[in-house]
């Protein structure tokens, strides 16, 4: 559909290696106003032995944005300008990853459940087309970032020793999973 994407990402607070708050900013084609989310990111490792599965855990809470910023969360304020994006909500929403390993499949398993409040009303037949297109396009998009993982960018970031959450990564990865670490 043209017009519409990701228009803008950042990361507002961290609290932790864990716990993060991003916004983000999706553009839609006129006479749609854009739409802007802000969210927690919570990170849960449940990688040890004893752990049953091993996976790991991401929750997203619009509801919890704040938890995860040591500052006040600055957020445009629509009523004072109509370029300003309609805000919309993410509950108790997450991802979970398990390792083929574990998962018993050829390659990693993602499961992702998003409950989203888009703050206008959807028709159904809409609602049917952008979930299917949404989900084939979010495979193919997980497919190319294999080719970013490989990058002398990614690689940069994700071996940078003090970097402290890659750090935490490759450390859980060697004690988890050492055959996924040496790929």
């Amino acid at each position: 559909v043209a017009g519409v994407g990701l228009a803008d990402a950042s990361q507002l607070g961290q609290t932790s290696i864990m716990n993060m708050c991003f916004r983000t900013r999706i553009s839609l084609p006129w006479p749609i106003s854009d739409r802007a989310i802000t969210y927690a990111v919570d990170g849960i490792d449940c990688m040890d032995e004893e752990d049953a599965p091993q996976q790991v855990a991401i929750l997203l809470d619009s509801r919890r944005a704040q938890e995860n910023c040591s500052e006040p969360l600055d957020i445009p304020d629509r009523n004072l300008s109509s370029k300003q994006p309609v805000e919309i909500s993410l509950v108790d929403s997450g991802v979970i990853i398990t390792p083929a390993e574990i998962a018993g499949t050829e390659h990693t398993l993602l499961q992702a459940i998003a409950v989203v409040d888009p703050k206008m009303r959807v028709p159904r037949w809409l609602v049917n087309l952008a979930v299917r297109n949404c989900c084939f396009l979010f495979a193919v998009q997980i497919q190319r970032a294999v080719a970013v993982t490989r990058s002398a960018a990614y690689l940069r970031v994700t071996t940078d020793p003090s970097n402290q959450f890659w750090a935490f990564i490759r450390r859980r990865m060697a004690e988890s999973l050492p055959t996924q670490l040496a790929l």
